[in-house]
């Protein structure tokens, strides 16, 4: 089985495709193009170095979120449309669960981050057990002094994504993810994807975004103070 992995959930741009267990190639990219300039032709790109068509693809897995809101529905909508018109099935991957399962099984628990704007992130734990992936809460948006607070509940953290860049000093037993795998990369939204589909869970992508959007909130705003001086 022939696994697409698409994630656009961040700043980072990340498109692999694994053929049932074996990793056959994985772009990933970090650059100021925005994602619907790049998505397409990075895969484009892909699948001629592996000498592959996207009719050779049998399962499309695709970061649901949360995350960027724009890169999310970026990546969702081509995901969805690409199962459809290939007739595929397609497998939605919480980015947070994903940018965990990027570090690898470890004795840490592993924190998953996700800037949420106004310093607020996404935030989720998880620990391995018996080679699985767990998760120890649900996912979350939290303000950086109660993820600080969080950090300090557990005890020994492998903190990944952008929280490792928070100003204040973290406790001490946080240690900071090595830059390769600190953010989500596509092969493991691969595997995860294949995971979840022999569990019988696919279906159509539906993004989580777990808050409102700034133009929302600050449209919000807006018609507050209109309505408390009118």
């Amino acid at each position: 089985m022939k696994i697409l992995g698409i994630d656009t959930s961040s700043s980072s741009l990340s498109v692999a495709v694994m053929d049932d267990d074996l990793l056959k190639g994985e772009f990933t990219l970090n650059h100021k193009l925005t994602h619907s300039e790049q998505m397409m032709p990075l895969l484009d790109s892909l699948l001629s170095h592996l000498e592959l068509k996207m009719s050779d693809i049998d399962l499309i897995g695709v970061s649901v979120g949360p995350g960027s809101f724009t890169g999310i529905r970026i990546g969702v909508a081509a995901a969805n449309a690409m199962a459809m018109a290939l007739d595929i099935p397609v497998v939605g991957i919480s980015s947070l669960e994903s940018m965990a399962y990027t570090a690898g099984e470890t004795a840490y628990t592993i924190v998953s981050t996700f800037d949420a704007q106004r310093d607020r992130f996404y935030f989720n734990a998880y620990r391995f057990e018996n080679s699985e992936l767990k998760a120890l809460e649900a996912e979350d948006v939290l303000e950086k002094e109660d993820l600080i607070k969080k950090l300090e509940s557990y005890d020994k953290v492998l903190l990944l994504g952008d929280a490792v860049f928070i100003n204040e000093e973290l406790p001490l037993n946080v240690k900071k993810a090595k830059r390769a795998v600190r953010y989500v990369r596509a092969s493991s939204v691969c595997e995860l994807a294949q995971r979840d589909y022999l569990l019988g869970k696919t279906g159509f992508a539906v993004p989580v975004y777990l808050r409102k959007s700034q133009a929302e909130i600050q449209f919000e705003e807006r018609m507050s103070k209109e309505v408390n001086n009118g």
